[in-house]
């Protein structure tokens, strides 16, 4: 029972190193693409900040020869200021999640790729209940907690034979030799004894310590089961909840896709409608937030959408370099 104790905890030794890699992979993707995403967010809110910029001198100018009414400035340079209060936090936030990536790589977050605007799905995804079985089979965790209640019974059944009779050869050999000299001379005797037996190791109670020690074992065996399975069914709603994200994306980014165009289209109607009069300055104001809040919302589903694919490999237990690869493959 100890040799095999030792034996699984060998196993699972290997099983962490594995679960190790794949969380660094996922650390290593995570860190990578914060930086990525922040970076795009500052780009697009500096360009919205110039373009409000430019909104708010030219309302200033139209202000100034009766064109525009105060209340249209005001408006414009709230924006300006709010605008501009964005742009300081998210370049607070990129500096944030560069430390953290040089934290973890040793390496400057430099010419980092960002997504590009291609199929970021898998050409061939299998069903949900596939990936399931898959994940119930290879996850790491799981197969940790299999391995310490393989241990935790091996270690009732340890207990339980240690209170057992046993069986043992035993040998003894002695010999006692006496020599002297006397006044009628010298004299010697010597004497050999030899034994060879089997000897019967019958316990006597203990007082039920070993019994309850066992049943302590075996409870834990069964406790160690039952988080198993409450572990499947959290690990099942991870891959299904991975796989559904996944699964779903290719019409979500089509949608944001459109609704990004869509917003440049009224940004573009609204500014030429501005210009006429035909649109308020806050209408104007309003384009530029949602044609950039569409541009934003549509990089963040890329990004989550590479990472998902990371996320259903991991629960998985299939994250390794080839899953990298791929990945490295959306990146332009």
């Amino acid at each position: 029972a100890q040799s095999k104790q030792l034996e699984l905890s060998a196993q699972i030794a290997q099983t962490q190193w594995q679960q190790a890699q794949q969380t660094l992979i996922m650390r290593t993707a995570q860190r990578y693409f914060d930086v990525v995403a922040a970076e795009q967010t500052l780009t697009v809110l500096q360009r919205q900040q110039k373009a409000m910029q430019q909104a708010a001198a030219e309302i200033s100018k139209r202000q100034s020869v009766g064109d525009a009414s105060v209340m249209d400035v005001q408006e414009a340079n709230a924006r300006v200021s709010e605008i501009r209060a964005q742009v300081i936090t998210q370049e607070n936030n990129l500096v944030t999640k560069k430390v953290a990536y040089r934290q973890l790589t040793g390496q400057e977050p430099t010419q980092l790729l960002p997504i590009g605007n291609i199929n970021l799905t898998p050409a061939s995804l299998a069903d949900a209940n596939t990936w399931v079985q898959r994940a119930k089979q290879q996850s790491p965790s799981l197969q940790m907690m299999g391995l310490q209640q393989a241990i935790q019974t091996q270690e009732a059944k340890r207990v339980k034979a240690s209170n057992a009779m046993t069986v043992d050869w035993v040998a003894q050999a002695n010999m006692d030799r006496l020599s002297g000299q006397g006044m009628y001379g010298s004299a010697s005797n010597q004497m050999a004894q030899y034994m060879v037996g089997v000897q019967l190791n019958a316990p006597l109670s203990t007082g039920g310590m070993v019994e309850a020690r066992e049943r302590e074992a075996l409870k834990q065996v069964e406790k160690l089961r039952y988080d198993q399975e409450a572990a499947e069914q959290q690990l099942e709603q991870q891959v299904r909840d991975a796989w559904q994200s996944l699964s779903t994306a290719p019409a979500r980014l089509q949608a944001l896709s459109q609704s990004e165009q869509a917003s440049k289209a009224r940004l573009t109607a609204t500014r030429q409608a501005h210009r006429t009069g035909a649109r308020t300055t806050n209408e104007l104001l309003g384009a530029e937030h949602d044609a950039a809040q569409a541009e934003l919302a549509l990089v963040q589903l890329r990004i989550q959408t590479a990472m998902d694919q990371l996320r259903l490999s991991a629960v998985s237990g299939e994250l390794g370099e080839t899953q990298l690869r791929q990945v490295n493959a959306l990146l332009k």
